[in-house]
């Protein structure tokens, strides 16, 4: 059998076509019902676990094998074969059994290609709240779908305000899929071909990419950032009594040689933007960190670099139960944090893991937070442009003359020696315009509303 070759459909190759990591594929057959031999074969290059076991009924099991936990499985049924796949994401477990953060959504696998199966998702962001709530909650989701990203009926008496997303999976010239799939939601997304796009005829298996979520009633709040790299994605959520600065970040995994380097460089552009924003926002970090900060005995390198940033930065998190799920099934580890700013730190309530969600096939859990902030409703801006250009043309100027004469003599002012000589000359200009002027009418008929 020959090797697995990635081009071998006809796909020309390209610069930003990183395959995923090699695995073995082992190939077990029996020949026929009376002659049975164990056959082994192993493909390299390809990122699958690829079993075919030819028994007495005919069966042929197909098993895409994730290093990182329980996927979505999609199962089709035939009287004599079944193929059953589950997408893979990255490595990154630990031993330990703690808890994790404040408020962060952990890695979505995979955003599927196919839309249909997300557009049941449409009803659940279509509902405003009937007032603007004095809550931001955060929620974060891991799942392989976007349509399972949003925690649903489950999770009750919640508005999730904002949603934050890692490894959508969607390359550049798919990102569009995202607003075309729920209404009346705004959107900020990056992949990991941000810089140099991927067309569609080369198009790998996807990986990677982060995006941020939130209500349209939001939008005056919410302002786009365009600081880091493909791996972060910020917005500026303009509330009182400071305005916060989410920052969503999906940081390299372990198993690479570059990996501590990329992870140090993730780091050092965290810094930079919270520097950059420091004097105006607050920082609220959340993302999946491949790093379990749990541990208390055998701390790697990269543990360490985190503890040094989250110190620096005066940054705090609640614990939780484990965010990560082995392949195995077991919960292993805690990788999936929200950081915030310890002067926010008193007004974050309720952080949860959603482990009860019965539409989360995803390897890690979703994490959902409530921030306590004042969020200032939007006023609908009805009123009809009034132009307010003076017609001279139609005014007496030898009135107006002796007007602005009359208020210099009442009111002299030294150019001299007054520093605020032109100013005080501007006022005394509008107060004899005002005498002389007649007032704009009023055009404003209809009463002001809010948008909630």
């Amino acid at each position: 059998m020959p090797a697995y070759l990635p081009n071998m459909h006809g796909l020309p190759p390209h610069p930003s076509n990183i395959p995923p990591p090699s695995y073995f594929h082992h190939q077990t057959m029996v020949n026929n019902q009376h002659n049975r031999q164990p056959a082994q074969q192993t493909f390299t290059g390809a990122n699958l676990h690829f079993r075919h076991d030819n028994k007495h009924n005919q069966t042929v099991n197909i098993d895409i094998n994730s290093t990182t936990g329980p996927q979505a499985t999609n199962t089709v049924n035939h009287p004599h074969r079944s193929v059953t796949t589950t997408p893979p994401t990255e490595n990154a477990t630990s031993n330990m059994a703690t808890s994790p953060t404040i408020l962060n959504s952990t890695a979505t696998s995979v955003l599927l290609n196919t839309v249909n199966e997300i557009k049941m998702s449409q009803q659940e962001l279509q509902t405003e709240p009937e007032e603007v709530s004095s809550t931001l909650y955060k929620d974060q989701d891991c799942t392989n779908k976007v349509k399972k990203s949003i925690p649903d009926k489950e999770v009750p008496n919640v508005d999730r305000n904002q949603i934050s997303l890692e490894e959508h999976w969607l390359f550049k010239f798919k990102q569009d899929n995202i607003g075309e799939l729920f209404n009346k939601t705004s959107w900020t997304c990056k992949s990991v071909d941000e810089n140099n796009p991927i067309p569609p005829t080369q198009k790998p298996r996807g990986y990677g990419g982060v995006a941020i979520l939130w209500k349209q009633h939001l939008d005056h709040l919410v302002e786009k950032i365009n600081d880091g790299s493909e791996r972060i994605i910020c917005i500026k959520i303009n509330v009182k009594p400071k305005p916060i600065l989410l920052i969503c970040a999906y940081m390299p995994c372990r198993g690479s040689k570059q990996a501590n380097e990329q992870f140090k460089e993730c780091l050092d552009q965290l810094h930079e933007i919270i520097l950059k924003y420091s004097d105006t926002c607050t920082p609220v970090l959340c993302g999946d960190w491949n790093c379990d900060l749990m541990k208390t005995t055998n701390k790697s390198a990269r543990i360490k670099e985190l503890e040094d940033f989250i110190s620096s930065k005066k940054l705090m998190f609640k614990p939780t139960p484990l965010t990560f799920i082995h392949p195995n099934g077991n919960e292993t580890s805690t990788i999936d944090y929200i950081f915030v700013h310890d002067s926010l730190a008193e007004k974050v309530y309720n952080t949860i893991r959603l482990d009860m969600l019965s539409n989360n096939t995803s390897d890690h859990y979703p994490l959902l937070t409530e921030i306590e902030t004042e969020i200032v409703s939007k006023k609908k801006q009805d009123q009809p442009v009034v132009s307010n250009k003076i017609k001279w043309d139609k005014i007496d100027l030898q009135q107006y003359q002796d007007s602005l004469t009359k208020c210099l003599q009442e009111n002299p002012i030294d150019y001299l020696n007054d520093s605020t000589a032109i100013t005080r000359l501007m006022e005394t200009i509008v107060t004899a315009q005002k005498n002389i002027v007649p007032p704009s009418k009023n055009f404003n008929s209809t009463k002001q509303t809010y948008l909630e």
